[in-house]
């Protein structure tokens, strides 16, 4: 399976390149593609990628959490979190 990035999602993945550390010490990669821009394929490549840069960091599985919210307008949210206290 291969995936071809659109224009929108280059911009997207430039913009998370780095994750965020929020203050519980959880680290978090996110972003919201909008509709038109992603397919099931596409969303299981992203969210893959995304679990991948957690474990990366030096995740456990265990505390990878990968959250995908289908909205109201046809886009799609997406949270993958290194959930080190186990709250998320």
């Amino acid at each position: 399976m291969e995936f071809t990035a659109s224009p929108l999602q280059g911009v997207l993945a430039q913009l998370v390149t780095g994750a965020t550390a929020m203050a519980s010490d959880d680290v978090e990669i996110s972003t919201l593609v909008p509709e038109g821009e992603w397919t099931d394929e596409s969303l299981a490549v992203l969210v893959a990628d995304y679990e991948h840069k957690i474990a990366e960091m030096g995740a456990p599985q265990a505390q990878i959490k990968t959250h995908v919210e289908h909205t109201s307008r046809g886009g799609v949210k997406i949270r993958v979190v290194w959930d080190r206290n186990g709250t998320s």
